[in-house]
């Protein structure tokens, strides 16, 4: 028995024995049972196969991109105008800017399809005056700080006066 899960689409196989199925005269709910399938689904597959001849899907198209070449340039423009700015304010200069009414939701897909991410700044922690103090002192005490590695050049190098 395939147990299918209800959001991913059928297999062929299993469309085709369902198919199969229903010309041998098995009744839908059998059948829903026996694949372990809604028995909308079974419907669905029969109904398509009886009007089609195939117990394929139809396929599916993809949107209409509506944003041109041109369109792209002037967000990339935008973005890169301001790089801090909101998604809204990003939206509402590209719809005056090219007089559409483009929704944030399509924008944001846009700006993915760009190659920009939304990544937020690491938080830097507030220093306070004792912080650049101690900061300050840790510089100081290692101002003159030679490293191990040069230390027998450094040693060549003072007793070479």
């Amino acid at each position: 028995m395939a147990t299918q899960n209800s959001k991913k689409e059928l297999s062929q196989d299993v469309r085709n024995q369902i198919i199969g199925a229903h010309l041998s005269g098995v009744s839908y709910r059998k059948i829903s049972t026996m694949f372990d399938v809604p028995r909308s689904t079974v419907s669905d597959t029969v109904k398509r196969y009886k009007q089609t001849g195939a117990a394929e899907p139809v396929k599916r198209l993809e949107p209409k991109k509506s944003l041109t070449d041109r369109g792209k340039r002037a967000l990339k423009r935008i973005i890169a105008s301001n790089r801090r700015a909101s998604l809204g304010e990003i939206t509402a200069k590209i719809n005056t800017t090219l007089g559409t009414t483009y929704h944030p939701d399509t924008v944001r897909s846009y700006i993915r399809d760009i190659g920009y991410r939304s990544c937020i700044a690491c938080h830097k922690p507030l220093l306070t005056e004792t912080h650049k103090e101690q900061r300050l002192k840790w510089c100081d005490d290692r101002k003159c700080y030679v490293r191990p590695e040069n230390v027998r050049s450094s040693l060549h190098f003072l007793t070479a006066k």
